[in-house]
């Protein structure tokens, strides 16, 4: 870079500095985080090599970042702690053939993100995971900024991530329900056998990169038909019966929901993960009856009725953990195990549910 475009440079990260400092009423002393509109600026005040280029500023640091687009290929230039200049080609997202020409980029970005950034070696296993767009290399950089910057060297700008990060998946697994009789009430008296079924459902998710990327929003709908047995054998009959039994089918086609927040752990492309929030089970439609055997000294009478249970919707609180396992940069494989208290429900006694589950979120 020659004498006059680096005084240029320097002029415009001045005004950067006392541009964030007044509209956004921060700091500019320290390891800042800086983050406000889009910055533009001429490519010859950060090489004679971008002459005539407009390119966007998404970081500023000890090493800087900077972003073009032409046609369907995405450019990132790299400006080192030594001045010299790197570049990155990556095909536009969601373009035909991304994902071999993706594949192709990586071998290249992390050869030079590697040069780039050799006096951080704790970076490397980052790099082998770092994402081709705007956000995940922008992280990259200032990871590299806090591992390399000393005392007085400042974060003049990073561009602020997505507010949210949308995403979707598939999922199948079992759950078990588990209902606890009241002392009092239709179920008294019953034990009740564990109802174990097969669900399938969809997720809807939102990371959300301006608290942090490893923190997500997800919904969780899924479909299944539960089946509950119950057992009702009075050890004292009321006269002049001798014995009593009942046995209670409970058939309903539901809806299971889970409202949660979903905190991501580790760095690789194996992450765990634990999750927290709201669940619900919605009954659709109850098929459920009573058999009853009633024995009168020798003679067996036997009959069927209808039995409502009055459960439309259960609330209650869920927690979970899992396992993720990123097979490409939009791929990943899912497994979890949730647990759920529904505590705000109209069943005659205490309701429980854990449920196991394989999927794919893309």
């Amino acid at each position: 870079m020659n004498s006059n475009a680096h005084l240029r440079l320097h002029a415009l990260r001045l005004v950067l500095i006392l541009f964030v400092a007044l509209t956004l009423n921060v700091s500019g002393f320290g390891q800042v985080k800086y983050s406000g509109a889009v910055i533009r600026v001429p490519g010859e005040t950060v090489s004679p090599q971008l002459k005539g280029m407009n390119l966007q500023l998404l970081f500023d640091g000890v090493a800087d970042l900077y972003y073009r687009i032409d046609g369907r290929t995405c450019y990132y230039y790299i400006t080192d702690r030594k001045g010299r200049l790197f570049t990155l080609s990556v095909p536009r997202r969601g373009k035909a053939g991304q994902e071999d020409e993706s594949g192709q980029w990586r071998q290249g970005a992390r050869t030079v993100l590697r040069a780039v950034m050799q006096d951080a070696p704790a970076l490397s296993g980052r790099i082998e995971t770092v994402l081709p767009d705007r956000q995940d290399l922008t992280s990259l950089m200032r990871e590299y900024h806090d591992a390399v910057a000393r005392p007085g060297q400042v974060v003049y700008y990073e561009v602020p991530p997505p507010a949210f990060r949308p995403y979707e998946g598939l999922y199948a697994g079992y759950n078990a329900d588990l209902i606890s009789p009241a002392s009092s009430g239709d179920l008294q008296g019953y034990s009740m056998d564990l109802a174990l079924y097969p669900v399938a459902g969809i997720t809807l998710g939102a990371t959300l990169p301006r608290l942090s990327d490893r923190l997500s929003l997800v919904l969780d709908l899924a479909a299944g038909k539960r089946y509950f047995y119950g057992y009702y054998n009075p050890s004292v009959a009321p006269y002049p019966m001798t014995e009593i039994y009942r046995e209670l089918h409970m058939h309903s086609l539901l809806v299971a929901g889970n409202l949660k927040t979903v905190y991501t752990f580790g760095t690789g492309h194996l992450k765990p993960f634990v999750s927290g929030g709201f669940s619900l089970r919605s009954v659709i439609s109850d098929d459920s009856r009573i058999e009853a055997d009633i024995l009168y000294g020798d003679i067996v009478i036997s009959d069927t009725y209808e039995y409502n249970t009055g459960e439309k919707t259960s609330f209650g609180v869920t927690v979970g953990l899992g396992l993720s396992f990123e097979i490409s940069d939009k791929i990943s494989l899912t497994t979890a195990l949730d647990y759920s208290e529904l505590f705000i429900t109209e069943l005659p006694g205490g309701y429980r549910s854990a449920g196991l589950r394989l999927g794919v979120n893309f």
